[in-house]
């Protein structure tokens, strides 16, 4: 099976949730779930990777593994923050599933887990009590703390210094939304200007990423709008993180779809999408390719209809009551992944590449006022798409031998204003693990 090569997973192992991606002398760590044992869920550790542009990795070595009595079932998911110039993570221990500290040198290395753990312990009866979400405000701290209860999924908040928390209450809930969630996980709060704030939950069954936004008023959330945080079927567990520049850029798991044992069979399973920039645009919260991901172009390919599996397409269309229908893996037997797009809405065909899980994918997507614009990045098995700068769609493809053809084509009045292939490069410094 083709790995991904610009987008950010172990050499081995199994990868879920990104965690506690964090900013030291303007280099990015980022850390996630990894078992470095084995391609299936299990024994969680903190992988560690750093990046100095937010594209290009350099692997680091585990940041904290399931070594203590309080953590010997997992070091699950959590944050980072910056104290006194030294990065302190939060994250939950398992089982039961606690609050613990973990503070690491000036150069993001070296994490020593605090003597005084667990600093926080959840309540009996429970679904779950997980993932800290902290950030700095008034001088102390917000923790946000993904639950679940017999009503259904919920939020609730803490402020405190870091080793004592206070509760506030819940942030905001599922039923009181009308939405079926037994349990939120990986909580992350994205705050803009004038109180409107966008809270990412994961939601459990189904593995749901919900976007909801609203007016943040003290410690609760006035939700106005409640949408999917990406319109596919395989990116979960978002989390947020701000530039020294300003932007907030996200980051999120891609799980694998299909036959779980034929993809553990490669060594690995999952990756970390492609970093977005989020914005506000008329309340509605937006995201488009972080700027950086243009420096992976390694140059238009020779020959457009071979670019292999590891490009760009970035076509500038007018729709005009029509589609455009691009053939983005082909083989020469005419076996394809299509995807057809008519301005209103996007359906992809995997054809024989689906890898066992859904065949078609279709979702609506918010019209162009005027012309609009596609931006797709194949990596393997990888594929987003980026539409209009404003919406994205996340899922998985498995290309066989031979599956590196590409063609393209406008129905019904639909005129292409411009159509680039690129090839990506590696996004790999060394491989340290």
């Amino acid at each position: 099976m083709e790995r991904p090569i610009f987008h950010l997973l172990p050499e081995t192992g199994w990868v879920n949730d990104p965690n506690g991606p964090v900013f030291l002398n303007g280099t990015l760590h980022m850390f996630y779930q990894h078992n470095p044992f084995g391609a299936v869920w299990g024994n969680m550790t903190w992988g560690h990777a750093a990046s100095p542009d937010l594209v290009r990795w350099r692997r680091l070595p585990h940041a904290l593994r399931p070594d203590m009595p309080y953590d010997k079932d997992g070091v699950f998911s959590g944050c980072c923050v910056v104290r006194d110039g030294l990065p302190h993570i939060l994250y939950t221990g398992v089982y039961p599933e606690t609050v613990n500290l973990a503070v690491g040198g000036p150069d993001g290395m070296g994490f020593a887990k605090y003597a005084g753990n667990p600093v926080l312990t959840g309540r009996p009866g429970l679904r779950g009590w997980r993932d800290p979400f902290v950030w700095e405000e008034g001088g102390g701290y917000k923790m946000l703390i993904g639950s679940g209860d017999e009503d259904g999924g919920f939020v609730e908040c803490y402020e405190g210094g870091l080793l004592n928390w206070t509760a506030l209450g819940r942030v905001t809930d599922a039923k009181s939304l009308g939405l079926p969630d037994t349990m939120w996980e990986c909580p992350v709060l994205m705050r803009g200007n004038e109180g409107l704030a966008a809270l990412f939950v994961s939601a459990l069954p189904g593995f749901a990423a919900r976007v909801l936004t609203g007016a943040l008023r003290g410690g609760c959330l006035e939700v106005r709008g409640v949408a999917p945080a990406d319109l596919g079927d395989c990116l979960y567990a978002p989390n947020i993180v701000r530039h020294p520049d300003g932007r907030w850029l996200m980051f999120a798991w891609q799980r694998e779809l299909g036959d779980e044992s034929a993809r553990a069979a490669q060594g690995w399973q999952g990756m970390i999408a492609l970093p977005r920039e989020l914005y506000f645009q008329d309340d509605l919260l937006c995201a488009r390719p972080a700027a950086e991901v243009n420096t992976l172009r390694a140059g238009a390919p020779e020959d457009i209809s071979r670019p292999g599996t590891h490009y760009e397409l970035d076509a500038a269309l007018r729709i005009n009551g029509g589609a455009a229908v691009f053939e983005i893996l082909r083989r020469e037997n005419g076996e394809c992944v299509t995807l057809r797009f008519d301005g209103s809405g996007i359906a992809i065909d995997k054809g024989a590449f689906s890898g066992g899980g859904p065949r078609v994918l279709m979702a609506n997507t918010r019209p162009a006022a005027a012309g609009s614009r596609l931006r797709v990045f194949l990596d393997g098995t990888s594929l987003e798409i980026f539409v209009n700068d404003r919406e994205t769609l996340t899922t998985r493809v498995y290309p066989q031998d031979g599956c590196d053809g590409f063609r393209a084509r406008a129905e019904c009045g639909c005129a292409f204003d411009g159509t680039a292939l690129y090839a990506m490069g590696n996004a790999y410094y060394t491989h340290e693990c």
